[in-house]
């Protein structure tokens, strides 16, 4: 997974606006001497007890729903071995809408980032209610769906 985003780092370089790519460039290129600490950042976040990994058939596409103590969920590490072929829609769909019902039904956000605006918008469109809530460091777009009605533990 950590050499997923260092492809999305070049996927980002050969589609976004300038700004995205200078900055996915200097991404790509600090990747290289950070890689080991990000894999062991990589393997804390895969063994911590609130974060759950879904990944599909084909092992080709991850995204993670880490749970928080402020009664929300977290989706991270949404990632594809290829970068823009389409590989992770469907996961990601699937897992929204899931993660979608159980949020409503225990009265739990979700908050996510989008790396760009054009991945802001195919998130919106694959839940609705995820709306913009700022800017994302070092990139992007701060994204939060509130739950449509409260009941229920804040468990996954």
């Amino acid at each position: 997974m950590v050499w997923w985003a260092e492809r999305g780092y070049v996927h980002g370089i050969r589609n976004g606006t300038a700004a995205e790519r200078i900055l996915s460039l200097m991404l790509a290129f600090l990747w290289w001497p950070a890689h080991v600490l990000l894999v062991v950042v990589q393997l804390v976040v895969v063994r911590w007890p609130a974060s759950r990994y879904y990944m599909t058939l084909d092992r080709d596409a991850v995204i993670a729903v880490i749970g928080t103590n402020r009664r929300g969920w977290i989706i991270l590490d949404h990632m594809s071995a290829r970068p823009g072929c389409g590989s992770g829609r469907d996961l990601r769909r699937a897992v929204l809408a899931m993660l979608r019902e159980a949020a409503d039904e225990r009265g739990m956000v979700i908050e996510t980032t989008a790396t760009t605006g054009r991945l802001a918008e195919v998130y919106h469109a694959d839940l609705p209610g995820l709306g913009i809530a700022g800017k994302a460091f070092p990139r992007g777009k701060r994204m939060r769906c509130e739950p449509d009605r409260v009941q229920g533990p804040a468990t996954l």
